[in-house]
């Protein structure tokens, strides 16, 4: 089996302090162009957004990908997280 399609994966860079890790309006506006467009074409679009991108516990949104959550219990090698 084949996958037609595109899977965006989107993650920060390795290093934190790196001017990459931010996705601009335009980059977000491109991706979904580029979805809508495959989509149309009967091609399979899916995405793994980040976790920096939604806080349930608030209204806020941010395109970084280099939060950190200091306090995490398991795993605090791994940079991508809300």
């Amino acid at each position: 089996d084949l996958f037609h399609g595109i899977d965006w994966d989107i993650e920060g860079n390795d290093d934190l302090d790196s001017p990459f890790n931010v996705f601009t309006p335009q980059c977000l506006d491109k991706m979904g162009h580029i979805s809508r467009f495959m989509k149309e074409d009967a091609y399979i679009v899916g995405m793994a957004p980040p976790q920096s991108y939604m806080n349930f516990n608030n209204s806020h949104f941010s395109r970084y990908v280099n939060r950190k959550e200091p306090d995490r219990p398991w795993h605090a090698e791994f940079n991508y997280f809300g």
